[in-house]
């Protein structure tokens, strides 16, 4: 079945799904989207014109749905582009979804936002797109801006020279922290990964746990300097450490925060 393929794909490739614009303020519209990567965000680039081998293409997943509480159909809803602002790097070129002419109460559809940035950052936010989201129960201003997770690079890296590079990252260039995975904890155990992998687009470099430890390695977007993480956690007690190495200390607290909210909400 090739549509289960992709769904497959799709979830695989992707971050984790965020909210644009809740129902309660947008007539009973409810929009999430989700960073595509890997083979899915290539392909759907290429279909709607952009170049997947650019740092600077973004492809969204964007899913819309009727909560409307009156069994009321939603009609005309779209995405419509605002203009760059000063102060941030703005988009050179979008591609948004066709507009979806009706959406009946309890229907959700999915389509695809392509952005292609003026240029890459390794400064976390620095990237805006702006949007309006427009139904005929009125619009919702929306500020896109990806995180310095969400815009990482795919990185390779064998585990001895991992642990000799991140060795040697000390002081400034190194960041550590603690947490406290949620019950179950086996379970947060267990899930902690692809946690770590659908909140930042980094690649692990052993296949999983190795004596309580995970690797993580990925690319920044501009420079294309490795950064790497560090998780050691104990699956009893679910008390772990999250260890950020960079020589960039901005992007190391950066990622550790995001890091760290991610897995001690997970569950």
């Amino acid at each position: 079945n090739v549509e289960e393929k992709v769904d497959l794909d799709a979830e695989k490739d992707s971050g984790a799904w965020f909210n644009l614009v809740r129902p309660s303020t947008a007539g009973g519209l409810e929009v999430t989207a989700r960073y595509l990567r890997g083979p899915t965000r290539e392909r759907e680039a290429k279909l709607i014109g952009l170049d997947p081998e650019s740092v600077t293409t973004v492809c969204l997943q964007i899913k819309f749905e009727n909560k409307r509480t009156d069994a009321g159909i939603l009609r005309r809803v779209r995405i419509i582009q605002r203009s760059n602002t000063h102060g941030s790097i703005g988009t050179h070129r979008v591609v948004t979804p066709q507009e979806i002419v009706a959406l009946k109460t309890g229907q959700m559809t999915t389509a695809i936002l392509g952005i292609s940035f003026q240029s890459a950052s390794d400064r976390d936010g620095a990237l805006q797109a702006r949007f309006d989201f427009k139904s005929d129960r009125g619009s919702t201003a929306v500020d896109i801006r990806p995180s310095l997770g969400d815009m990482l690079q795919p990185c390779r890296i064998k585990t001895l020279d991992f642990d000799s590079n991140v060795e040697a990252l000390q002081g400034f260039s190194r960041v550590t922290t603690m947490f406290q995975l949620p019950a179950p904890v086996l379970t947060s155990y267990n899930a902690l990964p692809t946690t770590i992998l659908k909140h930042a687009a980094l690649t692990l470099v052993d296949k999983a746990w190795k004596n309580d430890k995970l690797r993580f390695v990925g690319n920044l977007p501009a420079s294309l300097d490795k950064i790497y993480v560090v998780v050691e956690c104990s699956s009893d007690s679910g008390a772990g450490t999250l260890t950020v190495c960079c020589e960039h200390p901005l992007c190391c607290n950066t990622l550790k925060d995001a890091l760290k909210s991610a897995v001690s909400a997970s569950s």
